[in-house]
């Protein structure tokens, strides 16, 4: 029973990341941006950047920090697909397929917990 359990608490958590992601929200559109500059900071004693992306949106140039941290540092120059509210184009992302897989692992792991108790049950 606890397996059941947690396979409902993994396909949970995979509709909550679905939901939150921008790829499953409205109003959210695409773009291409060009890196321009990063923000470094530390953790854990080591260094992290965040990339700053500048991409065209109607009549302006939206410049924004991507909040997904990196050990390496960003290459300027570089052209990468950015996410953005149509509302408010400052709340962007670059696009990444990490963002995209997240939540279909929980939901993955659920399913192979479910069929890992289904064959136990039956082969007992």
């Amino acid at each position: 029973m606890l397996t059941l359990k947690a396979s409902l608490l993994f396909c949970i958590l995979g509709i909550i990341f679905m939901i939150k992601n921008p790829l499953h929200k409205s109003g959210f559109l695409r773009a291409q941006g060009i890196i321009t500059d990063y923000e470094k900071s530390l953790k854990n004693g080591k260094d992290i950047f965040f990339a700053r992306v500048k991409f065209p949106c109607k009549e302006d140039e939206i410049l924004f920090t991507d909040k997904t941290p990196h050990r390496k540092k960003p290459v300027f120059g570089k052209i990468v697909s950015v996410l953005y509210n149509k509302e408010d184009p400052q709340e962007a992302q670059i696009e990444s397929n990490f963002s995209i897989l997240f939540p279909w692992l929980f939901v993955l792991v659920a399913f192979g917990i479910l069929i890992y108790n289904l064959k136990q049950t039956f082969i007992l």
